[in-house]
């Protein structure tokens, strides 16, 4: 055997290109295979998970009238004090009572004053009609 293909046999050997040099490692490919099928069902079946989660929310989402706090109910995301806008105006979070959530009015709300004085007149510019236009 030349150097040529005593290289080629064993970069073959090493990457266990030829079924008859890899004989031993088959039993290991096999292992492997079942590895990554396993994980393949695993990864489906979070997936399959996930998007579930994600229609339901979508639908419960769907199913509140547009432009109303109902829409940002069920945003998990949604911390007392945040401030939502609606078609009627910019409300805050109050928190949630036997799982309904509460928002507040953005005029009624009593937190920081300063923080609602700036609020009231970034509300007053959004609900203002623009010149020219009609909603």
């Amino acid at each position: 055997m030349g150097p040529r293909r005593s290289t080629v046999a064993a970069l073959a050997a090493f990457f266990c290109l030829t079924p008859s040099l890899c004989a031993a490692e088959g039993d290991d490919r096999d292992a492997w295979l079942r590895r990554v099928d396993a994980s393949r069902r695993g990864y489906e079946l979070y997936a399959a998970r996930a998007w579930e989660s994600y229609a339901a929310h979508n639908a419960a989402f769907r199913r509140s009238a547009p432009g109303t706090p109902a829409n940002y109910a069920e945003d998990p995301t949604l911390r007392r004090g945040d401030v939502v806008m609606t078609d009627s105006g910019m409300v805050v979070y109050a928190g949630a009572d036997g799982g309904a959530a509460r928002f507040t009015a953005l005029a009624d709300w009593r937190g920081d004053a300063r923080r609602r004085e700036d609020l009231l007149e970034l509300q007053k510019a959004s609900l203002a009609e623009p010149s020219g236009h009609s909603r």
